[in-house]
């Protein structure tokens, strides 16, 4: 059945013959299976187990149900189909319309037909957390009062405590402060007698925090409830970290998200822990996957004593406050604290006029060469992202080491700086790179893999572990990737540059995703020549009421290998095998700890997620499986613009300069002026005229020149 019958009004079915036996208990099986998938995102497995119980539930089989096994179950499907159209959505971006009356149909079988409270009460919980994510804390909040009696009347007291704290948070947003504090007190008080009460301290700390946002009044007593939950976690994570699995990682840091969002309110008046959260944050992200974690929660000072004299750290920040979403800055230097500044309105960034007539949301969004030349040649619109306070902030440093966030991972902005003489900026994924040990990335052997045949593969497909949602995003969309010639050019004159034996070429149908997964970590470096790309637009995320154990934003971020157009052409490929496809999930749990630098010469390969949440996409897949340092475009780039970078990049690094400084030379190289040789064909009589030759600038434009980023190269 296709996805769309699925996920129509659940009285339109199909008709199927009865069936002789019906198996309540492969019922039951089926919604458990279902709800593990949906907190894994894995929506096919849920649209799966959804048609199977169609099937079993259909008019014709009612019969041989008890009237009430029937719509306990009916009532179930209705939730867990409302549950696949909460992450369709998500994936698609639309509403939750769908989801709304799939959840209310199911609640109305539980309270009007089965008579279980138990039941209805499930439903008014996801009926809140949808609500709430919404920004409808109204809604939120009747379901939320009706559950917290069904609580207390059936005598369940953590579960109406824990419902209590989140009526707390739904009056804070709705402006009633002074309810909202005594509510958290009482939960805090009475939540002693069973543990520590760390939870309901941190919404504490947030109501106090939307009070004082809301009176402009001081975060100081907001500030003291996050620091006392920070240094709790921080210890306890500190002892829990190297025995938690990836999984145990993840869904601990999706669970940490509420607070780390809500740290960033307090701006100013805590620049100190507001440095430390985004480090702790950033460790356990970047450490999913990593076998051997280094720190897991540094302090700024160990940052600040590996600070060069003449050089500046930046975290940049992407945070919500009064209803708005900013773009914010800390400053470290070497000595002294750090220092927080507002820069501005993310959404007065996005509607920003350029000369050309188009917004920076569409020039990022929008492949369109002109729309990036625009959009790194406008002086104004550099001096909004750099601002005076931040420029002065930097001082006189001459090294900025700095970490992107949110939107800022779309842009490019240690090419944006506005003065002529500006310092040498260096991009990191978390300014706790610092801590790690200099070394040389481009030292040793390299794996070279470019002229890919997306259409034809070597390997037959097998099922260690792929990706399924990967698969499964991409090949609804459709996508065609075309072969690129010029690819295959670019890195046999890479390897040409190199002439180094021990050097292996991977092209054609041989560049398949179980030979470079095989093959990779026997490598220092890694240059592949291919499509990326970004398959998402979803939003889900966790909430105060509830979190999610998977991210899918991994699965998001692929780069196209040997065979993948034809798997994803294939209706019937079975997505549990090796497709072609890399997602930056499945590098994660790569070891590449051996791979000190991996180089994706790749269209839109730095992109990811973008949310305030952090560094998404193969940059932080890459990080997960051990990568050092990373070269990833950040826009479709032209062939022969690539391939006159990378081949210059590689020449510089033949002749011994360390990879910062050939990325620089590279990126110069752009400006140079090139010899083209036209052979002088009249087109209007097919004679041969004169050869004309032509020095001129080819590649300066910032379309060219400013696609690449060099990240984590110390």
């Amino acid at each position: 059945m296709k996805l769309n019958k699925i996920i129509t009004v659940f009285a339109v079915l199909i008709h199927l013959p009865a069936l002789a036996d019906i198996d309540e208990d492969r019922l039951t099986a089926l919604h458990k299976e279902c709800e593990e998938a949906y907190m894994v995102n894995d929506f096919t497995r849920m649209k799966a187990t959804i048609e199977e119980r169609e099937t079993l539930l259909h008019e014709d089989n009612r019969p041989a149900f008890n009237p009430y096994a029937y719509n306990s179950h009916l009532a179930l499907l209705y939730k867990d189909l409302g549950s696949l159209h909460y992450c369709l959505a998500d994936i698609d971006g639309t509403s939750g319309n769908e989801t709304t009356a799939c959840y209310q149909k199911s609640l109305e079988i539980y309270l009007n037909t089965l008579k279980d409270s138990h039941g209805a009460a499930v439903l008014r919980t996801e009926l809140a957390q949808l609500h709430y994510r919404y920004g409808e804390y109204s809604e939120a909040l009747g379901y939320l009062v009706a559950n917290r009696n069904h609580y207390m009347q059936s005598g369940q007291e953590r579960m109406e405590l824990e419902t209590w704290s989140q009526i707390a948070l739904c009056k804070a947003r709705l402006g009633r402060f002074e309810e909202a504090l005594a509510d958290i007190d009482s939960t805090i008080w009475l939540a002693g007698r069973f543990d520590v009460p760390i939870e309901r301290l941190r919404k504490k700390g947030k109501i106090l925090a939307l009070q004082s946002e809301a009176l402009d009044t001081s975060a100081a007593e907001a500030e003291t409830y996050f620091q006392q939950y920070f240094d709790f976690q921080r210890d306890s994570i500190i002892k829990k970290f190297n025995g938690m699995d990836a999984a145990e990682r993840e869904s601990y840091w999706l669970r940490m998200q509420p607070f780390i969002t809500d740290c960033f309110r307090l701006e100013e008046e805590a620049s100190g822990l507001l440095y430390d959260v985004i480090l702790f944050s950033k460790s356990i992200l970047m450490q999913f996957s990593q076998r051997s974690p280094s720190a897991v929660a540094p302090h700024w000072t160990d940052i600040q004593k590996r600070l060069p004299k003449d050089a500046c750290a930046i975290e940049y920040v992407q945070y919500e406050k009064h209803g708005e979403a900013y773009l914010g800055a800390i400053v470290l230097h070497p000595t002294g604290e750090p220092e927080f500044y507002r820069l501005l309105k993310l959404s007065d960034l996005l509607k920003f006029q350029l000369p050309s007539g188009c917004s920076v949301e569409k020039a990022m969004s929008a492949e369109v060469p002109e729309f990036k030349d625009a959009l790194y040649s406008c002086n104004d619109l550099c001096r909004i992202i750099w601002t005076k306070e931040l420029r002065n902030a930097i001082r006189d440093a001459e090294t900025v080491f700095f970490a992107a966030d949110g939107i800022l991972h779309k842009l490019a902005i240690e090419y944006m700086f506005p003065q002529h003489k500006a310092p040498a900026f260096r991009r990191l994924t978390s300014t706790r790179e610092l801590l790690r040990s200099e070394g040389h990335e481009a030292e040793g052997d390299m794996l070279i893999c470019g002229g890919i045949d997306h259409y034809n593969c070597s390997a037959k497909p097998d099922s260690s572990m792929n990706d399924r949602l990967a698969y499964e995003l991409l090949a609804r969309k459709r996508i065609r990737f075309r072969n690129l010639k010029g690819a295959g050019e670019e890195v046999r004159m890479v390897k040409d540059i190199r002439n180094n034996p021990a050097d292996t070429l991977l092209t054609n149908d041989r560049a398949d995703e179980q030979t470079l997964v095989a093959l990779m970590n026997e490598y220092s470096i890694v240059t592949i020549a291919t499509h990326g790309y970004f398959s998402g637009t979803s939003q889900r995320w966790g909430t105060d009421l509830k979190t999610w154990k998977s991210d899918e934003k991994l699965s998001q971020s692929v780069i196209i290998v040997s065979g993948a157009q034809t798997n994803m052409n294939d209706t019937a490929f079975n997505p549990d095998l090796k497709d072609g496809i890399i997602s930056a999930r499945e590098l994660a749990r790569t070891d590449l700890s051996n791979v000190r630098l991996f180089i994706l010469s790749a269209c839109q390969s730095g992109l990811g997620e973008i949310t305030g949440d952090g560094v998404f996409g193969l940059q932080r897949g890459l990080k997960n499986a051990g990568v050092r340092a990373m070269i990833v475009s950040l826009w479709e780039v032209d062939d022969k613009a690539t391939s006159y970078f990378m081949v210059r990049f590689h020449k510089a690094l033949s002749e011994g300069k360390g990879t910062s400084e050939a990325f620089d030379v590279a990126r110069d190289a752009m400006d140079e002026k090139i010899t083209t040789y036209d052979e002088g064909i009249d087109m209007g009589t097919l004679t041969e005229g004169e050869p004309q030759i032509t020095v001129r600038q080819i590649y300066n434009k910032p379309r060219y020149k400013n696609a690449f980023i060099l990240i984590d190269s110390l």
